[in-house]
């Protein structure tokens, strides 16, 4: 018997530094060294100097109702969250190791929220979030099953977890976090990250015959002409706005212009923010550029 839990020990054991020395030979994998991407993002946020933000930067798409849908999933769960913290600091069920946790989480939480707060950038990378979230589920689990334990009737009960983890689950898988490329709703504040046949054969055609600078949407900019086409970074711009949310056409003379036909209802990245474009910007192009190419869902104007 004393053989035997050895024996099942070093084999969980084993397993778990198998799992280990994966973990770590694929965050420094020479091709995609994840660990070194994450230490330096971080490294350069923490040494980056805190700015207060500018907080007359306009955009048209943060009033619109989309805005709060894709944060819906996030406030269900946070509020289980708020209901399990406080049912583990109470005297009956107080104990050290939660209190620990729950005081982690608290505090992860305020460096990434306590920024924005006050007017000031965040200090650090956007998906460093996440160790928050892996924290805070154990509260969000607690939470829930408090809440759970209220209705005495099983066969409501039933329908309770199935109706919150649905709605929750529905609104967190299909967020602009999540699901960037194929959203269910919100498509007046999601970008399509999905670029069409007739689009990259534009970007295609354009790429190889034209040799000054090419102006675009922020990620077709870094996607289509930075990653796959491999367009020097000195040869690309993204739309340039101002704080207003407005185009500043000066700045795009003399540079060949990529419309995509879905800036007509799509928000698409500008220099300093995002913004539908819309039909005036499609009507600006024609009065004041030549379209070259025309693909039906993009054109290019000079």
């Amino acid at each position: 018997m004393f053989n035997l839990k050895v024996g099942e020990k070093l084999s969980s054991l084993t397993l778990c530094l198998v799992m280990v020395v994966t973990l770590i030979f694929h965050w420094m994998d020479q091709e995609y060294s994840f660990f070194d991407l994450i230490v330096i993002r971080l490294s350069n946020s923490l040494l980056a100097e805190v700015e207060f933000l500018d907080l007359s930067i306009s955009s048209n798409i943060i009033e619109r109702y989309g805005m709060l849908l894709l944060t819906f999933g996030f406030l269900i769960y946070t509020f289980f969250g708020i209901i399990g913290s406080f049912y583990t600091i109470s005297k009956s069920h107080f104990s050290p190791a939660k209190i620990s946790l729950l005081f982690t989480a608290l505090i992860l939480y305020t460096i990434r929220y306590i920024f924005p707060i006050f007017g000031l950038e965040n200090i650090i990378p956007d998906r460093w979030p996440a160790f928050i979230y892996v924290i805070f589920v154990l509260f969000i689990s607690i939470g829930f099953f408090i809440t759970i334990s209220f209705i005495k009737n099983p066969k409501k009960q039933i329908s309770f977890i199935f109706i919150i983890l649905f709605v929750a689950s529905f609104f967190m898988i299909t967020n602009n976090e999540t699901n960037l490329d194929s959203p269910v709703y919100g498509e007046d504040v999601i970008q399509r990250l999905v670029w069409t046949d007739s689009e990259m054969a534009l970007f295609t055609h354009v790429n190889e015959s034209y040799n000054n600078v090419i102006v675009a949407d922020g990620q077709t900019k870094g996607r289509p002409f930075g990653t796959y086409l491999y367009r020097d970074q000195h040869k690309l711009a993204v739309y340039p706005s101002n704080a207003k949310g407005e185009i500043n056409w000066n700045l795009m003379n003399d540079k060949l212009i990529i419309w995509r036909k879905t800036s007509l209802t799509r928000p698409l990245t500008c220099s300093s923010v995002d913004i539908i474009l819309g039909h005036d910007f499609e009507t600006t192009l024609y009065n004041n550029f030549s379209c070259v190419y025309n693909t039906g869902e993009a054109k290019a104007f000079v």
